[in-house]
């Protein structure tokens, strides 16, 4: 009975000592996780991190060639080009000066060596063209198609961030938000695109209005005759 009693509760001895290894593993590498990040965080004193971002940070400066007035449903692109004061003069004239119709804004900015654009909006569909983090030395460009789907005064957003290398990791490091820019876009409304857009995105209650407005009638002409 004892050998019987055994082999019946072992299965169920082995599953719970399978779960509390399971939790124990889990809970080891959550802690290994978080000292990791506690270094991360506090490796660096006040004047590492001033001397990490002089040796990082240099001056530079950015160009955002967007359009000023659009048609509803149309589509273009968006160009962000970042340069560094450490890059070839001549180079940087050439970004700057692009051959495209779009206006050009320029601003002063602070650069590192890897930087990061994002450009959001909720009055366009954005569709990015280029990868999001690129490497300035030399300068880098950034792309966008937008297609605007409102009307009226339309924004977008662009979210400009650089990067403070660090020793753990020499490419990519601490992040730091380097410029937040709006640029506002003048759309004209198209009235078929209007209607268009209402069908696409409400056709089945259109539809079921329809038939149901169809049997009505149709109730009610019978009713009439």
């Amino acid at each position: 009975m004892t050998l019987l009693g055994r082999s019946s509760w072992w299965p169920l001895v082995v599953a719970a000592g399978g779960v509390a290894v399971i939790v124990w593993l889990s809970r080891l590498r959550s802690l290994f996780w978080c000292s990791l990040s506690f270094d991360a965080r506090h490796s660096y004193s006040w004047e590492g991190l001033r001397s990490l971002i002089a040796a990082t940070i240099k001056l530079g400066h950015l160009s955002l060639m967007a359009p000023e007035h659009m048609r509803q449903g149309s589509r273009t692109s968006v160009s962000i080009v970042i340069s560094s004061e450490m890059d070839d003069p001549e180079l940087t004239h050439e970004l700057d000066s692009p051959s495209t119709e779009s206006p050009t804004r320029i601003f002063d900015i602070e650069t590192s060596p890897i930087m990061s654009v994002e450009c959001r909006s909720a009055d366009f569909t954005v569709v990015p063209l280029s990868p999001s983090e690129q490497a300035v030395v030399n300068g880098a460009t950034w792309q966008f198609e937008i297609i605007a789907n409102s009307h009226g005064r339309c924004v977008l957003r662009f979210f400009v961030r650089l990067y403070l290398s660090t020793l753990q990791s020499p490419m990519i490091g601490i992040g730091r938000n380097a410029l937040f820019l709006e640029h506002v876009i003048d759309v004209t409304m198209r009235p078929l695109y209007e209607a268009r857009n209402f069908w696409i995105h409400n056709w089945q209650w259109l539809l079921a209005t329809f038939i149901g407005l169809g049997g009505a009638i149709t109730a009610w002409i019978k009713l009439v005759g």
